[in-house]
């Protein structure tokens, strides 16, 4: 997956944005259809899920814990008995070596105690496929998480998110989807010339934990295997990544791009 970044002149600069990529949805859910439209606490009657430990909460219910207006139903990955929910796909997936294939989700904080929580998003027996743990604030706003994920040999999994900590309070859930395919790519979110000597860019919708390199070249009509690797890096915990570059006074333009790898 590979992205323009920025071409840089004296200090103007350009941003150049890819576009999603169409991807086959394998499996799809935001929850609003549960319980007949309607949260409640300590909810076992999912259509696609099973409940394999502790409780959940359908939420918002009883004009209570609408978090985040707007988005329908979600799950509070801990109910209301004081044990750490975990809910699995009913269906097992089949997956096959040689196809990329993309998790996704919303997660969000729960405002109610002040308190980090997190969640494992798993694929696979205990993980065995993937498995990642993501920490966010009660405060964290409602965000969009992806994960990029491959098999050596054809596996079948189901897909499961438990609560990192007992407790009747836990991270949010919500849009979950399962598809073949890679993401929409990589964009740009600010380009800066930094004391006339440094370009700082930096950007969003990475693979979480995922890795890049940053490549460079002052000549686009090089093929991108010719193009120079500056520095090898991890998106962050959101999907977020940065650089900087030293800019040359004798050179007119140099153009970047991110290589997920």
């Amino acid at each position: 997956m590979r992205m323009k970044l920025c071409l840089i002149h004296a200090v103007c600069s350009t941003v150049l944005i890819g576009h999603p990529v169409n991807a086959q949805v394998l499996f799809s859910d935001n929850f609003n259809s549960e319980n007949g439209g309607t949260g409640t606490p300590n909810y076992y009657g999912f259509a696609k899920w099973t409940v394999t430990r502790g409780a959940v909460d359908l939420i918002p219910y009883g004009g209570y814990f609408d978090f985040f207006p707007g988005n329908g139903l979600y799950v509070d990955t801990s109910g209301s008995i004081g044990v750490a929910g975990t809910i699995a796909t009913k269906q097992s997936f089949s997956f096959v070596s040689g196809v990329t294939y993309v998790l996704s989700c919303d997660l969000g904080g729960d405002a109610r105690d002040g308190l980090a929580k997190s969640v494992i998003v798993s694929v696979g027996t205990n993980g065995s496929i993937l498995s990642t743990n993501i920490t966010l604030s009660s405060s964290a706003t409602l965000t969009r998480f992806s994960f990029q994920f491959t098999v050596a040999t054809p596996t079948n999994g189901s897909l499961s998110f438990a609560a990192g900590q007992d407790g009747d309070i836990g991270l949010i859930l919500d849009n979950v989807q399962l598809s073949v395919g890679p993401l929409s790519p990589p964009w740009l979110t600010s380009v800066a010339i930094a004391n006339k000597t440094n370009c700082v860019a930096g950007g969003t919708n990475g693979l979480v934990v995922g890795g890049y390199y940053v490549l460079t070249t002052t000549n686009l009509a090089l093929s991108r295997v010719q193009w120079t690797i500056i520095a090898t890096n991890q998106f962050d915990s959101l999907g977020n990544f940065s650089f900087t570059n030293q800019i040359k006074t004798n050179v007119l333009w140099r153009f970047y791009s991110i290589q997920v790898y």
